[in-house]
């Protein structure tokens, strides 16, 4: 959002004065309503989905703001390690050019899968 699109109200709100021209970025992290209807004006959106880590809460937080619980997911992450580091699930893909699949990719590396929790989806309609 530019600050030259704001109304005289979203100005207030922030406590923008008149001759600011910088951007403003809206965080992806909304902390409130009237953030979500700000950043619904900017992408042209009907509803908004966020992940909620399992191993820090169940998402208390977003029911009591509206959003609905919407399902858990199916698997749980999981990353890979080789015992001493820790890789992103991505690091270690089945190689369609070499004909190798993701764990022949992962046995030829030294690695092995960990698992973390499952997410719960919560999803707010604006």
């Amino acid at each position: 959002m530019f600050v030259e699109k704001c109304t005289n109200e979203e100005r207030s709100k922030f406590g923008i004065s008149d001759k600011q021209k910088k951007p403003i970025k809206i965080s992806h992290h909304i902390h409130n309503k009237y953030q979500i209807v700000l950043h619904k004006k900017n992408v042209n959106v009907s509803s908004l989905m966020t992940y909620v880590d399992s191993r820090v809460g169940i998402g208390d937080g977003y029911l009591r703001a509206g959003w609905k619980f919407e399902k858990t997911t199916s698997a749980p992450r999981f990353w890979w390690t080789d015992f001493h580091h820790r890789y992103d699930r991505f690091k270690y893909k089945a190689d369609k050019s070499r004909c190798m699949t993701q764990q022949q990719i992962a046995d030829e590396a030294g690695v092995v899968p960990i698992y973390g929790c499952t997410n719960s989806i919560m999803k707010i309609d604006l």
